[in-house]
């Protein structure tokens, strides 16, 4: 059985690891002493940083802000027979990158387009956004085999078409999930089917950190397109917003005159 390094114990880290153990020896690599604790008593083997050569494949599970740091570490770990795989929300960044730091092995940039949360509801017709860079055909196909299993659908693609549309299913969706989190929305009883679907969509990004929120922004390159398209409309819906609440404005004043 091939073996994994999954460097990164955090929820998706947790949530891989869960996903691999029939498929493959898992690892963790974690240096906070509680996440280790929750890893070891799960039966995961902890390895440190240093046996990192041990290993078939290598799984970054750190947030994007943190993972030139952490490839400048692995660098001199890293083999020329490792294939590492990163799992960051956005693709063109994290494998420049890992083509900088790791040109002598085996490249696969890779995004789940789902979380520990969507993850509950079922994995089946989920996608994984695949962009082997300089992986082979056999070890992607035993990656690729991690996620078919669970009727996830993979698709292979370039790091720029993959951050062009996460713009807008990543960023343009958690943007959406903070203005709708924002509002003091009080606790209703009478609640239509599309409420309950956009108070789904923010509840499912609750758990998600700031830091990944801003990470996936920060550093798409299509983002602040994305940022000048919503700020148009909401100026334009304010806009229709205000105008009608001028309109019941006066007419209140009617009816109180009456």
């Amino acid at each position: 059985m091939k073996s994994i390094a999954i460097i990164g114990f955090g929820r998706f880290g947790e949530l891989l690891a869960d996903l691999s153990r029939d498929s493959f020896t898992v690892n963790i690599v974690e240096s906070d002493s509680t996440k280790r604790d929750l890893a070891a008593g799960k039966n995961l083997t902890i390895l440190e940083i240093q046996d990192l050569p041990t290993v078939d494949y290598i799984f970054l599970a750190v947030p994007i802000s943190a993972i030139e740091a952490l490839l400048k570490q692995i660098a001199p770990l890293v083999t020329n027979k490792q294939v590492v795989i990163d799992l960051c929300s956005v693709k063109t960044y994290p494998i420049r990158l890992m083509q900088q730091y790791l040109p002598h092995a085996h490249v696969l940039g890779s995004h789940p387009m789902f979380g520990p949360d969507s993850a509950k509801k079922g994995l089946a017709g989920m996608q994984v956004a695949l962009c082997p860079v300089s992986v082979g055909d056999e070890d992607l196909k035993i990656i690729q085999g991690l996620w078919t299993k669970y009727g996830i659908v993979t698709a292979i693609t370039t790091p720029e078409a993959h951050d062009r549309d996460t713009a807008y299913s990543q960023a343009f969706t958690y943007s959406l999930a903070k203005l709708i989190l924002g509002v003091d929305i009080p606790d209703i009883t009478f609640k239509t089917r599309s409420f309950n679907d956009i108070i789904e969509v923010a509840t499912l990004s609750a758990n998600d950190t700031d830091q990944l929120f801003h990470d996936m922004l920060f550093y798409n390159p299509y983002f602040t397109e994305m940022k000048e398209k919503l700020e148009k409309s909401m100026a334009n819906t304010c806009a229709i917003l205000d105008v009608i609440a001028n309109e019941q404005m006066h007419s209140e004043q009617v009816l109180i005159r009456q």
